[in-house]
């Protein structure tokens, strides 16, 4: 469990727009943690947490990326039934607001990566802690 840095990436939703961010990443040495991209008609969003959030600023700049940055909170869950109801129910407990998540895992792995997205994420990275 942790609390990392989070980019969300404005990209054309057209072909070969996601492919250029990736390589400028691959190209800078940086590997995806997780991500997530949404469409729109003409637009979407890439988000994604890098394992080299230091240098991430200045690649996004010096390529022209409108961009922002946030806290998100990542942790891992087993994967069966129930983990992320337990997850959500918790933070539900102590009014805790989960704005988005998102994750994805193969049926074959035992655990799974959750990032969730919430206004108070040091808050929800301590709760968390130990629930599985």
């Amino acid at each position: 469990m942790a609390v990392l840095k989070q980019f969300s990436v404005r990209l054309a939703n057209k072909p070969g727009h996601l492919a250029s961010l990736c390589k400028i990443l691959k190209d800078a040495g940086v590997n995806i943690l997780a991500i997530s991209v949404h469409d729109s008609t003409d637009s979407g969003i890439a988000r994604f947490v890098p394992d080299k959030p230091d240098i991430i600023d200045d690649l996004l700049v010096r390529n022209h990326y409108c961009y922002d940055v946030k806290d998100v909170v990542m942790i891992t869950l087993p994967n069966v039934p129930g983990a992320l109801w337990k997850t959500a129910q918790k933070l539900a407990s102590k009014k805790l607001n989960i704005d988005y998540l998102y994750t994805a895992n193969h049926p074959d792995v035992e655990r799974t990566v959750l990032v969730i997205s919430t206004q108070h994420p040091r808050i929800v990275d301590k709760l968390l802690k130990g629930l599985y």
